[in-house]
């Protein structure tokens, strides 16, 4: 079994893998769709499950308190 240390240098090097790996044009291009619904005053739906759940809803509060 891993100790403390190895996991948790594990789990710094995935995260910066998956950070590293993000599509910087995606993301832009879902900022957009964000902007562009706000702008509209569409209505944005999101979810999740589980832990995602909890993610969105940071999301989601992040973007009602930063309009």
């Amino acid at each position: 079994m891993k100790n403390l240390f190895d996991q948790i240098e594990d789990y710094k090097r995935e995260s910066s893998n998956i950070v590293t790996n993000i599509n910087t044009e995606e993301v832009a291009s879902f900022v957009n769709l964000i902007l562009e619904a706000y702008e509209n005053e569409a209505t944005v739906f999101a979810c999740g499950n589980g832990g995602n759940a909890a993610g969105v809803q940071n999301l989601v509060v992040d973007m009602n308190m930063h309009p």
